[in-house]
């Protein structure tokens, strides 16, 4: 049986008035999920913001220094992983460049950062199954050299990014982290 041409009419516009009012909500949806998304994300930079300033590190300890257990928000010095960061100041006033510096580690089997906090049971990024816990390379080396934590300053918000869509971490100029 066919429908008289009115009543196919009908549920034609019937059928296009749904599908407008299902876009219309989809596009409400996802402007109401994406002020949220950005209301969320500017309320963690502002708290992360006050915490930094406030002299709290936001970051995890670096080789050589743990979490204090009395109060996690604060670093004290790992005795342990300390004396490996001391003897790679000492080789570098003694003139040692660093692949010289991460050849001596080496030879004298001292376990790298990642093995060290591997073997504590920290759970750190990096490779869990290395295959030769010694093998120090130079760019590790010349990285805890140019870290100013082990010079004692606490250093926040080094990296940043322009929008909470965008996940990449920029770094900040070494100019913009003095005035910190």
């Amino acid at each position: 049986m066919r429908l008289p041409p009115t009543a196919a009419r009908l549920k034609l516009i019937f059928l296009f008035e749904i599908k407008a009012q299902f876009e219309r909500n989809y596009i409400y949806s996802y402007n109401y999920n994406e002020r949220y998304a950005k209301d969320i994300s500017r309320k963690i930079r502002s708290s992360q913001k006050l915490r930094g300033n406030a002299g709290e590190p936001l970051a995890p300890p670096p080789y050589g220094y743990k979490r204090n257990p009395e109060n996690p928000k604060q670093w004290i010095i790992d005795d342990e992983a300390a004396e490996v960061i001391r003897k790679i100041y000492r080789l570098c006033l003694e003139g040692n460049g660093v692949e010289t510096i991460a050849r001596l580690l080496q030879e004298a089997h001292t376990l790298t950062p990642i093995s060290y906090w591997n073997s504590k049971g920290i759970n750190r990024g990096g490779k869990k199954n290395l295959v030769e816990p010694y093998k120090w390379c130079k760019t590790t080396v010349g990285k805890i050299r140019t870290m100013l934590e082990y010079a004692g300053v606490l250093i926040n918000f080094k990296t940043y990014s322009k929008s909470f869509k965008n996940k990449k971490a920029i770094p900040k100029s070494r100019g913009k982290l003095d005035n910190i």
